[in-house]
C-alpha cells in the first residue's frame, strides 16, 4: 500500500510540472492516468483493511485468544492474561508489560500460538477447502498440556459448527506419536486415518492401503 501510494504521488507531480503535454492526450498518457488512480484507491483500501485488522488484533481477537488459551492451559488461572499486539507486520505478545517469551516456557508459547492461528485461519474466503492444517501441533507439551489441548480443539469445534457459516470447516491434524493420537481420539470427535511410513523401496508387508478408524470420543456413537 506504501508502495503504491509513492508511486501515484510521483506521477501526479510529474502531471502537473509540465512535462507531460496533455494535448492530445496520448492512449498512453490516459492508462498511466487510469493506473494511477486504481492504485492510489488500491492503497487507501489497503491501509483502511489494514487498519481493521489491527483494531480487531488490539480488540476482539485479542480477548479471543486469551479464551482459547485459557482452554488450552492447565490451572489458568495461576496465569494473567497475554496482551497481543500488531507491530508493523508482526504479533507482540506481552505479559504484564513483559515479553511472553521471557516468561512462558516453549509448550505454553506453542498453545498461545495455536490459537492464534486458528483464530485467524478459520473463515478465509481464499481457503476454498474450507480445511485448517495443523502438523504435530503438540511439540513440547507434556500429557497433561496434550490433554487440555484436544479438549480445547473439542469445545471449539462444538461451538464453530452449531449454526454458523464455518459448519462446513474442518481440522486435518498430523501426528507423529501414538499416544497423541489416542489422546486425540478419546478427547475430541473424529475420524483416524492410519498412514503408512514411507521407505525408499516397495516392502511386501507394506499396507497398500490407509486405514480408517472412529472415534473413541464417549458421547458420540463410534
Amino acid at each position: 500500500a506504501d508502495e503504491m501510494k509513492r508511486w501515484a504521488a510521483d506521477f501526479a507531480r510529474v502531471q502537473h510540472s509540465g512535462l507531460l503535454s496533455p494535448q492530445p492526450p496520448s492512449a498512453t498518457y490516459q492508462s498511466l492516468l487510469q493506473l494511477s488512480a486504481a492504485m492510489h484507491v488500491a492503497a487507501e483500501q489497503g491501509t483502511r483493511a489494514f487498519q481493521s485488522f489491527q483494531d480487531s488484533v488490539n480488540g476482539p481477537l485479542n480477548h479471543a485468544i486469551n479464551e482459547l488459551t485459557a482452554l488450552m492451559t492447565p490451572a489458568r488461572w495461576a496465569y494473567p492474561d497475554i496482551d497481543t499486539q500488531l507491530d508493523g507486520d508482526q504479533f507482540d505478545q506481552k505479559i504484564d508489560g513483559s515479553p511472553a517469551s521471557l516468561l512462558l516456557n516453549t509448550a505454553e508459547l506453542n498453545s498461545s500460538a495455536l490459537s492464534l492461528f486458528i483464530l485467524c485461519a478459520f473463515g478465509r474466503k481464499e481457503n476454498l477447502l474450507h480445511t485448517i492444517v495443523l502438523d504435530d501441533p503438540f511439540e513440547n507439551m507434556d500429557e497433561l498440556t496434550t490433554t487440555h489441548v484436544a479438549r480445547a480443539l473439542t469445545r471449539f469445534l462444538r461451538l464453530w459448527n452449531t449454526g454458523t457459516r464455518l459448519d462446513s470447516w474442518q481440522i486435518l491434524l498430523f501426528l507423529h506419536g501414538a499416544e497423541n493420537v489416542e489422546r486425540m481420539r478419546a478427547e475430541t470427535p473424529c475420524v483416524t486415518y492410519f498412514l503408512p511410513w514411507l521407505t525408499p523401496v516397495n516392502l511386501p508387508q507394506a499396507p497398500g492401503t490407509i486405514e480408517s478408524e472412529p472415534t473413541r470420543f464417549p458421547l458420540l456413537p463410534s
